[in-house]
C-alpha cells in the first residue's frame, strides 16, 4: 500500500471557457494552485485498486475591456486572459487490475471530471461528464 498528496502552484494554466472564442480559442489563460491525492493498494502482483483525486482551482485576472467592439479588433494584440472568472475543476479515477497470465493484465478505470466556473459577466455555469476503459495491459 502506498498514498500520496501534494499541492502546486499553477502559474499559467487553462481552464475551458463557454464564451470565450477568440482566433480559434476556447480557454482563458489563469493562473492558481491545485491539489493532488492518491492510494495505491496491491496483492502481491495479483490484483491492485488505485484511487486519485485532483482539484484545480484557476483564476482569469484580466478580461477583455467592457466596451471592446468585437468585430473590429486585432486579436493578435488583444491584451486578455479571456473571460473573467473562477474555475474549479475536479477529476476523480478508480482503477482496478486483475492478473491474467504472466505479463497480462485485466484493467478497468472509472474517471469523473467536473468543472464549475463563475463568470463575472455571465452566468455560472456547472459541467460533469465521465469516462469507463476496459483495457488488457501488457507490462514489461
Amino acid at each position: 500500500m502506498d498514498a500520496f498528496a501534494h499541492a502546486n502552484a499553477i502559474l499559467l494554466g487553462g481552464a475551458l471557457s463557454d464564451h470565450y472564442q477568440v482566433d480559434e480559442r476556447n480557454y482563458n489563460l489563469a493562473s492558481g494552485f491545485s491539489v493532488k491525492t492518491g492510494i495505491n493498494i496491491a496483492y502481491t502482483d495479483r490484483f491492485s485498486v488505485s484511487s486519485t483525486y485532483e482539484m484545480y482551482r484557476m483564476f482569469t485576472w484580466r478580461g477583455y475591456p467592457d466596451d471592446i467592439n468585437w468585430d473590429d479588433f486585432d486579436s493578435k494584440t488583444l491584451n486578455a486572459q479571456g473571460d473573467r472568472s473562477q474555475a474549479v475543476l475536479h477529476v476523480t479515477s478508480l482503477q482496478t487490475e486483475l492478473k491474467l497470465k504472466k505479463q497480462w493484465y485485466l484493467t478497468g478505470m472509472f474517471i469523473n471530471y467536473t468543472r464549475d466556473t463563475n463568470y463575472k459577466k455571465f452566468e455560472d455555469v456547472f459541467s460533469k461528464t465521465s469516462e469507463g476503459r476496459l483495457m488488457l495491459t501488457y507490462k514489461f
